[in-house]
């Protein structure tokens, strides 16, 4: 099912043997384009926490109660290493949470989910990575971030829509300026060309009025298979 990652932030968080807390943000993989870790709150406000949980221990999303089950159990996500909500994930902590948990190892640089295309690799470079970085980014860093075409300014990126079932991201959601009419737009990850963190922007390599022209996104209505396609189609790609 296609979400609105936004959506999912503030899902209780089950544990085998219990609540463990709250989503309070993503970290996704801006090579490929998958989220590779939720952030999840846990403990009361005096003990408060947060924790790294590799999206490979969820289970299907209980929407209507806003749940998200984790095979986790509440000793394991206690002992998780803490996550640094205001940097990058580095490969080290990575490689901490791999050994801490017994997962395999990551490369960056493959998709993390089996049946995740390849095609889905955008022509990016991303600037100022940190050294080891796997390129991990926060859901809530991006989200604001000025979208820019070759010919000016498009609007801000206000959402990502995500496949629950493979956490693969699939569409961004573009907040138009109002020179281009105002609303909100899909695009393709594909067409992201670089992201510039010290600047906060987002570059699209398409023109403006291109982009603008997109099918329009309404939070109020679900992102189906056939939205999709459609929104694949204009932009003349297949859709993975």
């Amino acid at each position: 099912m296609l979400r609105s990652l936004r959506s999912l932030t503030g899902f209780h968080v089950q544990a085998v043997d219990g609540e463990a807390g709250r989503v309070f943000n993503f970290y996704f993989d801006d090579h490929v384009w998958n989220i590779r870790y939720l952030v999840v709150e846990t403990g009361g406000w005096l003990s408060r926490r947060k924790v790294l949980v590799d999206p490979k221990q969820l289970g299907d999303p209980v929407f209507k109660a806003r749940v998200l089950p984790v095979a986790l159990s509440l000793d394991q996500l206690s002992h998780c290493p803490e996550a640094d909500t205001q940097q990058p994930v580095s490969r080290q902590e990575e490689v901490g949470m791999a050994a801490h948990f017994g997962w395999p190892s990551y490369s960056p640089m493959e998709p993390m989910m089996p049946g995740a295309s390849s095609t889905l690799r955008p022509p990016m470079e991303t600037q100022e990575p940190e050294p080891g970085s796997p390129y991990l980014r926060s859901m809530r860093e991006v989200l604001h971030y000025e979208l820019e075409c070759p010919d000016g300014r498009l609007g801000r990126l206000k959402d990502l829509i995500v496949n629950d079932k493979i956490w693969q991201i699939s569409q961004l959601v573009a907040e138009l300026a109002g020179v281009h009419g105002g609303g909100k737009v899909l695009l393709p990850p594909k067409w992201v060309q670089r992201i510039s963190w010290s600047h906060r922007r987002v570059a699209i390599a398409m023109e403006s009025a291109v982009a603008a022209g997109a099918p329009r996104y309404n939070p109020r209505a679900p992102v189906n298979r056939r939205y999709e396609e459609l929104t694949y189609d204009y932009h003349g790609r297949r859709v993975p």
